[in-house]
């Protein structure tokens, strides 16, 4: 009788461990990372394709011009151009923030000690 009891038992832990697992991984897997932050303009592409931040904007842009056939207009077909941003407006790196000069300056005063 106190055999049927532990077995019982045992089995009522093993299927409470195994559910728990089941659970755990289930929910382990429908997690999704956070996407990693970029330091994005306004234009929607990220530092590097402006010159250092100062330049123009290197990226292609699509966009849906009206494509005409046998003069009437058909629709549109996408059309790949030339980003029109002039200048970088997205977040300040912090490198550039935080970073000390580290090459002494003309006049004798060095700013990295």
């Amino acid at each position: 009788m106190m055999g049927m009891q532990m077995l019982i038992a045992l089995l009522v832990l093993l299927a409470g461990l195994a559910s728990g697992y089941l659970v755990g991984f289930a929910h382990g897997r429908a997690q999704v990372r956070p996407p990693v932050p970029r330091a994005v303009c306004g234009c929607g592409h990220t530092l590097g394709f402006h010159q250092g931040g100062t330049g123009p904007c290197h990226g292609r842009v699509d966009r849906q011009a009206p494509s005409w056939g046998h003069g009437h207009g058909h629709g549109h077909e996408p059309v790949r151009e030339r980003c029109t941003c002039r200048l970088y407006d997205g977040p300040e790196l912090l490198g550039r923030v935080i970073a000390p000069e580290l090459v002494e300056r003309e006049d004798g005063d060095d700013q990295g000690a």
